[in-house]
């Protein structure tokens, strides 16, 4: 069934830092229970943290939001003449609106169904300023697609919901947007979550993701909360800075999701957007993930991962390199276990 494996380690060695006096470390590698992914768990990186995660520079940040403001496509006064839109057969408005979010056609698409939203009129907005009401204007336009774009082709079963929020998590635009994007075929990590899932329902039975829920209520280390049907666990050996992970054991895929689940979902990231500004951090990725659209999958339930990237500062450094980009193992400054104490005092 679930089980959390580790591998501990202790490095010594005699350290400038400490006068040369003898210095020990214990490191942790740990194990995702579903997909074997690995990641290094060192606490005493905390000591690096300014290095490797500086604050965010908010007086740069400012500039950079000044600055790009100049020329922004998705700015009201521009977005109609500088953004593309769909063919009438498959959108008869070519774009997609609702209140202040618009949807419209990436200009440099990954899938056939691949759209930006667009979540505000507001051209810049810090982390902690972006509140429910546009996630959840930007997410019910992402849901409101998806549909569109299954009954237009039902070879597109693989729908993902996406957010790069500022450059240095890859986003190329300030402007706060999500990207959704409905595959032929799954992502690689996509497809492993599919494939290990099925393998573990046919040996066990159960559902992975339920019975994962089970095990983290148990040991109630990194459960967080719930709001509505939407559970919250930091992750056992995460795949970015402060993965937080949200399951829905009641939902196989999008299709499931009602609109007071939108809204839940948009709740609970407002309170995660507040905690992570209160660590001066200013940048995200997130990935909301379903099961198959045109099939049953009683092993597979929805789930969304949240990761936090280098923050916005001058000559800013990436955080992805050999470990992470070829090795596939993540690095972590801070236990998941401490997170979600962290996470649970604002739920």
């Amino acid at each position: 069934m679930v089980k959390f494996k580790k591998y501990s380690e202790t490095v010594e060695f005699h350290s400038p830092k400490n006068q040369f006096k003898k210095t020990k470390i214990n490191l942790e590698i740990r194990e995702d229970p579903l997909t074997g992914f690995r990641s290094i768990i060192n606490e005493y990186l905390v000591n690096k943290r300014g290095l490797l995660y500086p604050d965010t520079d908010y007086e740069y940040l400012d500039y950079i939001g000044d600055r790009s403001k100049k020329f922004c496509f998705m700015c009201d006064h521009r977005l109609e003449k500088m953004t593309p839109y769909y063919p009438e057969d498959f959108l008869e408005q070519g774009r997609l609106k609702y209140q202040d979010a618009v949807l419209f056609p990436n200009l440099y698409p990954l899938s056939k169904f691949h759209a930006v939203i667009r979540l505000t009129s507001d051209h810049f907005k810090k982390l902690g300023e972006i509140n429910s009401k546009m996630v959840f204007n930007g997410l019910k336009l992402a849901f409101d697609f998806l549909k569109k774009s299954f009954d237009y082709d039902k070879r597109y079963n693989y729908p993902t919901i996406n957010a790069n929020f500022m450059f240095p998590s890859g986003a190329s635009a300030t402007h706060p947007h999500f990207q959704i994007m409905n595959f032929l075929v799954p992502s690689t990590f996509h497809q492993l979550l599919l494939d290990r899932s099925k393998e573990y329902y046919e040996k066990y039975g159960s559902c992975y993701f339920i019975d994962l829920i089970k095990k983290e209520k148990e040991l109630n280390k990194r459960y967080i909360g719930e709001i509505g049907d939407g559970v919250w666990i930091s992750a056992y050996s995460p795949m970015g800075r402060n993965e937080v992970q949200i399951i829905w054991p009641k939902k196989e895929n999008f299709f499931h999701f009602t609109e007071k689940d939108i809204k839940d979902l948009s709740e609970g990231l407002e309170k995660l957007f507040i905690y992570f500004h209160s660590k001066k951090i200013s940048t995200y990725n997130f990935s909301l993930l379903s099961g198959p659209l045109n099939e049953k999958a009683p092993y597979f339930r929805c789930i969304m991962k949240i990761v936090n990237r280098q923050n916005v500062v001058k000559h800013h450094r990436t955080d992805d390199y050999f470990l992470q980009k070829i090795l596939k193992n993540e690095l972590s400054e801070i236990t998941p276990e401490d997170l979600a104490k962290e996470i649970r005092e604002i739920f």
